[in-house]
């Protein structure tokens, strides 16, 4: 039989301070430098003003439901002036009628379009390059942290074994 003892110290320390200037600076110039300066260009220059135009381009805004509606459209002039069984008078009325639903389903499609152009313009010139100083002050103004820490332990130990 044999008794052992043994003793360990344990404690811990933790600290945390904020980022320098010239550390968040390093810092910011390293994530520049990751994105090729793109970010850089973000930080002093705000968002591009895209033009509707463009904004279209990018998003397409309807271009699927005006493709859908014009083929629907060729569709049933097709299927009028096929049908044997219709007279003139009756395929011009088919035709004036198909013709008016078009106009009204194009004309809401260009409608909602519109209204999509002209919200994504103000969102896309909501943010300035003074806004953005200012989020950046908000944000990253000597917020950003250093934090070292350790830590070891206090036990005392016994123990009780047999001898072999």
């Amino acid at each position: 039989m044999s008794l052992n003892f043994g003793k360990s110290k344990s404690s811990s320390q933790q600290e945390s301070k904020p980022l320098s200037a010239d550390e968040l600076a390093a810092y910011f110039d390293r994530l520049s430098g990751l994105t090729g300066g793109r970010l850089n260009e973000f930080a002093t220059g705000g968002t591009p003003q895209l033009t509707a135009e463009q904004i279209q381009a990018v998003g397409g805004l309807g271009a699927d439901r005006t493709r859908q509606l014009n083929a629907a459209r060729s569709e049933a002039v097709g299927q009028i002036t096929a049908d044997p069984n219709l007279t003139i008078a009756q395929r011009q009325r088919s035709r004036q009628l198909t013709d008016e639903d078009y106009n009204d389903r194009l004309d809401a499609i260009l409608k909602e379009i519109e209204g999509q152009k002209t919200g994504l313009a103000q969102y896309n010139a909501g943010l300035t390059r003074d806004d953005i100083a200012l989020l950046a002050n908000i944000y990253f103004g000597g917020k950003g942290q250093i934090s070292t820490g350790g830590s070891a332990s206090n036990a005392f130990q016994v123990g009780f074994g047999k001898k072999v």
